[in-house]
């Protein structure tokens, strides 16, 4: 089996005070709690989603501060809201199985039976805080917080401590608001024994009670409904968990036989609650369909502005267009203007240039003309020229014929030949300076045997 603790109570009767001191002692909470506000200034410690899903389910069947209606367990939307609700439930105790987790929630105390099928069905053992606070206390709050009237108020407290100890058998933890404010800390362990937390009292959860927030304490003052001072009556003889469940039970058993003597009221409410939810669902398909004409109409002025918009930006480009025409338009003007002047201006170049033609035609013949005298001249020249170099050329050869004549003479002589071979000597030492006497020997040999020839013949 599974714990864990459940806080409920009458609205603005210490179940935030009493969660947050739970949590501050070692109880883990689901992590998207309703924060602090002017009503809860050290927070609600509300667990979001259980908040939500019971308000919203409860108030299928009745307005706020108001008890369902019998057989309010077999409508479908409580079918829906349990599965929610048993599936938050187990998420949140097995995301840390070994510390003990827990919620608070005000309307818990109307539907502690939807609560027993979930705990049954898990197998999760609750242990439930009631907070309990002077009615008186109660309604003062509820009118500074809220603006509700007494007689509501008194209701709404009763109902709920009537609903929450009928459903439980008396099986709860009775926490005392007075007594907690006023730091009885015996009330304070008790509560923490209760809940299964073992903390150091006076470090972790003492200083969270603060006697100030008691803003709506009514000592001395007295319930106008008996019904609702008989149930503080009972509840103020008992404290904590050990008490006489059947004497209690009984007490509210005859407080409910009173209450129901007067039902009619609540079948009234009943009645209209079913009314104005009828009313809600018409008025919702109204809602609907007004909402799918204000689409359909918005749709079409969409498509409307759509198109308006399409002629506008086309209207926008087509002034852009002629704009930009006319600039073209005013630029090939200027541009035209531009070239007559020009044109102006090259036909009087042109006739410039045809005069000055003509002028340079007539030079030109003049030109031509002695071009034509000085060609012939030079013809001339050039004859008599070519003439004088015939005749150099001519001589140029016999000379030649001269030189090469005697050049072959020089190198045929013995001094040329002798000079040769002195000269290899000098320029290439060596083998060359050896051979000098030989071929000088050699070269002198030659000449007489020349000579000897030339004798001879």
């Amino acid at each position: 089996m599974r714990n864990c603790v459940v806080v409920t109570g009458a609205g603005r009767s210490g179940t935030s005070m009493v969660t947050g001191l739970l949590s501050r002692a070692g109880l883990r909470l689901s992590e998207d709690l309703i924060g602090a506000s002017e009503q809860n200034p050290k927070g609600a410690f509300e667990d979001r989603t259980i908040l939500h899903l019971q308000r919203d389910m409860l108030a299928r069947f009745a307005p706020p501060k108001i008890p369902p209606p019998e057989g309010w367990l077999s409508d479908p939307t409580v079918l829906e809201t349990e599965a929610a609700l048993r599936s938050h439930v187990v998420a949140a105790i097995q995301e840390d199985p070994a510390t003990l987790w827990g919620f608070k929630d005000p309307n818990t105390a109307y539907t502690l039976p939807l609560w027993s099928r979930i705990f049954e069905a898990e197998h999760i053992t609750p242990r439930i805080v009631l907070a309990v606070r002077d009615p008186v206390a109660v309604m003062a709050s509820m009118a500074d917080h809220y603006g509700t009237e007494a007689a509501i108020a008194e209701m709404f407290w009763l109902t709920k401590y009537l609903a929450a100890l009928r459903d439980t058998n008396g099986e709860v933890f009775v926490a005392h608001y007075e007594r907690l404010v006023a730091g009885d800390e015996d009330h304070r362990a008790a509560l923490l024994s209760f809940c299964g937390l073992e903390p150091e009292l006076d470090r972790e959860t003492s200083p969270f009670i603060d006697p100030a927030l008691n803003r709506s304490a009514a000592p001395g003052q007295a319930c106008s409904n008996p019904l609702v001072a008989r149930l503080w009556t009972a509840l103020q003889s008992i404290s904590g968990a050990e008490f006489d469940r059947d004497a209690l039970l009984t007490e509210v058993k005859a407080i409910e036989t009173d209450l129901n003597a007067a039902r009619g009221w609540l079948e009234q409410i009943y009645r209209e609650r079913a009314q104005w939810l009828e009313r809600a669902e018409e008025q919702a398909k109204l809602i609907a369909t007004l909402q799918g004409t204000k689409a359909a109409l918005k749709s079409k002025l969409d498509d409307r502005t759509a198109e308006r918009n399409t002629h506008v930006a086309e209207a926008a480009r087509m002034r852009r267009e002629r704009d930009k025409a006319v600039a073209k338009s005013r630029l090939q003007a200027t541009q035209i203007d531009g070239a007559k002047s020009q044109l102006e201006q090259a036909r009087a170049r042109i006739e410039r240039l045809q005069a000055a033609r003509q002028a340079v035609a007539e030079e030109h013949r003049g030109h031509r003309q002695r071009a034509m005298e000085t060609r012939d001249s030079l013809r001339r020249k050039v004859d008599a020229l070519s003439r004088e170099i015939g005749a150099v050329k001519a001589s140029r050869a016999r000379h030649i014929a001269v030189l090469t004549s005697d050049l072959e003479a020089v190198r045929g002589s013995a001094s040329f030949q002798l000079g040769h071979i002195l000269m290899r000597g000098l320029r290439q030492p060596g083998r060359n300076t050896l051979a000098v006497p030989i071929r000088v020997a050699r070269l002198f040999r030659s000449r007489k045997a020349k000579g000897a020839g030339s004798g001879d013949g």
